[in-house]
């Protein structure tokens, strides 16, 4: 399984929209897995959080902070990611 991580965020001149592909920790070594899907060796694997931070320091590039994030339970567990942005 991949799944992409997105946000969109619309602004006075459009939309923006960002992604980031996660990776189970299974397909950092499956190579043929990869293959077979067209997943590049490179980027390694990184957490969801990891992958959240990035978006929510883009948001940040583009001159916005989101009032509030909503994501799943695994999240909220995780002290850095909830008090780092």
């Amino acid at each position: 399984m991949r799944a992409a991580l997105g946000q969109t965020a619309l602004v006075p001149t459009g939309l923006r929209r960002s992604r980031r592909l996660f990776l189970l920790r299974e397909w950092e070594t499956d190579s043929g897995r990869r293959t077979a899907t067209r997943v590049p060796s490179e980027p390694k694997r990184r957490e969801k959080f990891w992958l959240t931070g990035d978006m929510l320091d883009i948001l940040a590039g583009w001159g916005m902070r989101p009032p509030v994030v909503v994501a799943d339970a695994a999240y909220g567990t995780n002290a850095y990611l909830r008090t780092a942005w």
